[in-house]
């Protein structure tokens, strides 16, 4: 594991502060892929890439390399210049396949985006339905950043490796897990191998650990940033105050036969 969920976090609030769906996607050569994990996001052949179909290749230590189902969950909230920032979200995988639904809301805007993914086509919902697509159109990647259930959201949480984990023993969602200081795992202040945020202040930052499986099934991260480390990685000036991040996410009803992912 080589960065944090402060890296989610940043995501979460630059897209917000950007226009959520109206943001601009790079293109397949300049996409902003996860670098540090061996994920591959590849797209079918086609002359057009931002509708070529995605297959994921999970990444080890995560939940959609360990489990055959499960379903996930993502609650953040962000405070800053007096404005609130709520993001919560929801969804299912399936043995290869998976759906979620993320709800934001900020400065009294709000807007839900959607997925159904499945290992030969993809469709994103922007707010007018279901439509099909790939990995590389407008709105699609900053919909699966904050999709629990993609593969690409969980690529920079593998535990494979991290080495022994150590913690409190502790049993989450039935299963027993290892809940442990991510910080420590991550170097001095937990930030040191996350380029940029090395600043920020980390009230806490803890994972769950999957004993049976030692995957990681949860993360909770409470983090303050500096105007100064904001507008350092946005390049805007995002506001004159810091900002303020509760974020928690993970699993639960790990390999539920009862799970599915239905299709539009």
């Amino acid at each position: 594991m080589r960065r944090s969920a402060l890296t989610l976090a940043a995501t979460l609030a630059l897209t917000a502060c950007s226009g959520g769906v109206g943001a601009t996607v790079a293109p397949a050569s300049e996409a902003p892929l996860p670098t540090s994990t061996t994920l591959a996001a590849k797209s079918a052949e086609s002359s057009d890439s931002s509708q070529a179909a995605p297959t994921f290749d999970t990444v080890p230590g995560t939940p959609p390399a360990a489990f055959d189902s499960f379903h996930a969950t993502i609650d953040v909230s962000m405070q800053f210049d007096g404005t609130a920032l709520e993001v919560t979200g929801e969804g299912v995988w399936d043995n290869g396949s998976f759906d979620c639904s993320v709800e934001s809301g900020v400065g009294g805007f709000g807007f839900t985006q959607a997925i159904i993914a499945t290992p030969e086509t993809l469709w994103f919902d922007a707010g007018n339905g279901y439509e099909e697509s790939g990995l590389f159109a407008m709105g699609v990647q900053e919909a699966m950043a904050t999709c629990p259930t993609s593969p690409l959201f969980w690529a920079d949480f593998g535990t494979e490796d991290a080495g022994t984990i150590t913690g409190e023993e502790t049993v989450r969602n039935g299963r027993p897990t290892v809940k442990t200081d991510i910080t420590k795992l991550m170097g001095v202040g937990g930030l040191g191998l996350v380029q940029g945020f090395e600043g920020a202040t980390v009230n806490e930052m803890v994972m769950w650990v999957d004993v049976e499986t030692n995957t990681a099934v949860a993360v909770l991260a409470d983090v303050e940033l500096s105007a100064e480390l904001l507008a350092s990685q946005s390049g805007d000036d995002l506001g004159t105050g810091s900002m303020k991040m509760v974020m928690e996410f993970g699993v639960d009803q790990i390999n539920d036969s009862s799970l599915s992912v239905t299709t539009p």
